[in-house]
């Protein structure tokens, strides 16, 4: 995979992370029936930029999110990320762009059964082969201080809560350091305590300069984000600009509530 760092125009590093041009995607059922899930999705994302993607069920949200982030392929357009197309990318050059640039948040969390937490975070790590292990050992050890489970490190994932389980899952998405964080859904099986609690440490890697690429119905977790793409029939129907978020909860909240009343969400 030869990979370029993307110059602008004064020789500065280019802001945008992730760039889709007229990406669609399409499934076909029975050979005859054709269902566009994507419609000439336009999107661009700045480095260090939290963004949310809302809309009703089905209206395209983790699809778009499953292409962007090379977890699926789309059917045509193209996909640019830091300078780079990534559209024509072979199998294993997704894998590796996963692995070494991007984490990924899930909503219900997949760990390997056999290992421990603190085995679980590190795996993609020894994977990569990037860092030395005491280095690797290192990184595993400040994640999980920085989120509250060190004391979880020798536990099985039988043994922790949901949200214990979501903060192991962040840590393993950020092992490798990766240029942008995706989240599908990454509060939606918690409570509200440890919804708020997950939120709190997304937003903390987002003040460091990780980008932030959320999908959400949870207009709580919506409005820590500064800007919402709103997703309906497979198409960006509307975009709002919220700013960094800076503790302002219920001005935020009113001004998102209006606006997402008026797409009809």
């Amino acid at each position: 995979m030869k990979w370029k760092n993307s110059k602008d125009r004064t020789g500065g590093t280019v802001e945008k992370i992730l760039e889709t041009k007229d990406i669609k995607k399409t499934y076909v059922f029975d050979k005859n029936i054709k269902q566009d899930v994507l419609k000439n999705i336009n999107i661009k994302i700045k480095k260090g930029e939290f963004v949310s993607v809302m809309g009703p069920s089905g209206s395209g949200k983790s699809t778009l999110l499953y292409n962007i982030s090379g977890m699926d392929r789309i059917t045509s357009g193209n996909l640019i990320f830091e300078g780079n197309e990534i559209s024509g990318f072979s199998e294993n050059e997704f894998s590796k762009l996963r692995l070494e640039k991007i984490g990924f948040i899930f909503q219900h969390i997949n760990f390997l059964k056999n290992m421990n937490i603190y085995d679980n975070i590190a795996f993609p790590a020894y994977v990569a082969k990037k860092q030395s292990r005491k280095e690797i050992n290192k990184k595993t050890e400040e994640l999980m201080k920085k989120t509250g489970i060190f004391e979880l490190a020798e536990k099985d994932i039988t043994e922790v809560s949901g949200g214990q389980l979501q903060r192991a899952g962040i840590c393993r998405a950020l092992i490798n350091n990766p240029c942008i964080l995706f989240g599908d859904e990454p509060t939606g099986a918690l409570n509200s305590k440890y919804a708020n609690d997950v939120m709190d440490i997304i937003c903390g890697i987002n003040k460091e300069g990780t980008t932030v690429l959320l999908v959400t119905h949870d207009i709580k977790v919506a409005l820590r984000s500064e800007r919402i793409l709103f997703m309906k029939d497979g198409s960006i129907a509307g975009e709002y600009h919220l700013g960094k978020y800076e503790n302002e909860y219920k001005k935020r909240e009113e001004k998102l509530s209006e606006w997402l009343m008026k797409m009809d969400f």
